[in-house]
């Protein structure tokens, strides 16, 4: 039996300096699990500092700019990313704050779909586990925090598809045959939903970028996986989004890269 197409997807990240990073976009709704030190983040205005006693829910279509801030020389976090929508509608929430101080059993809803691929799970079985800890968030109220009620928008769909390689090459007209389209019309609904074909990509890429360089890869090895043909064009695309070059990056997660 075969897992089936990924539902979620699940990540860590750590450093052992501070680690500043400007307008992290935040693609599809996603769970940031401090475990060790703490991240402190620009949210409507003010700064929010969260630590392990709590998670951060961020519905997609933002972006944040955030620290993180290890304690005794070390950060980690993991986060969850949900690329399948929830079955039900999401109640509207008045919390304001993406802060959450999450019950034992949504602790436990977590370990398990983070631990849950590589485990020989269907499809089926994934979804069962998914729908159970999005009835243990709606329990506490939580739900709305990370799924606002809304249609889900095309952008969210674009997101997921470029999810599963944000490196291939993903020509408009490709793409907008997937999603039954012509490349005008697909254009033109992005635009509608205030984004753009390319702006998407770009994102995706770089958030990959974060991701492969926690894995102590070299900026050019990270830079041809995202699919960009000159490294040097990789540098400057991730230092003007996120505030910081790729190899400063790296020496905030490996002490040894810094020189």
């Amino acid at each position: 039996m075969t897992n089936g197409r990924r539902l979620v997807h699940t990540d860590r990240f750590s450093c052992s300096r501070v680690q500043p990073l400007h307008d992290v976009p935040i693609l599809l709704p996603t769970i940031v699990r401090i475990i060790e030190g703490r991240k402190r983040l620009s949210w409507q205005g003010k700064w929010l500092t969260v630590g392990p006693e709590a998670w951060l829910l961020l519905p997609a279509g933002q972006s944040l700019s955030f620290s993180n801030l290890p304690l005794a020389g070390r950060f980690v976090s993991q986060t969850l990313t949900f690329l399948s929508p929830p079955a039900g509608a999401a109640m509207p929430s008045t919390a304001l704050s993406p802060a959450h101080r999450f019950t034992a059993g949504e602790a436990y809803c977590f370990d398990l779909i983070a631990g849950m691929h590589g485990n020989g799970l269907c499809e089926a079985a994934q979804a069962a586990l998914i729908e159970a800890f999005y009835a243990e968030l709606a329990a506490s109220g939580a739900f709305a925090r990370l799924f606002p009620p809304s249609r889900r928008t095309l952008a969210q769909r674009l997101a997921v598809y470029f999810s599963a390689d944000p490196g291939a090459e993903h020509r408009l007209e490709t793409v907008a045959a997937h999603f039954a389209m012509s490349r005008a019309t697909l254009a033109r609904h992005l635009i509608a939903e205030g984004v753009h074909f390319r702006d998407m990509l770009a994102e995706a890429r770089l958030n990959q970028a974060l991701s492969l360089l926690q894995r102590n890869m070299s900026p050019e090895d990270v830079a041809v996986a995202c699919g960009y043909h000159s490294a040097r064009r990789f540098n400057q695309r991730f230092q003007q989004r996120f505030g910081l070059s790729p190899r400063r990056y790296l020496a905030t997660c490996h002490e040894e890269i810094d020189r």
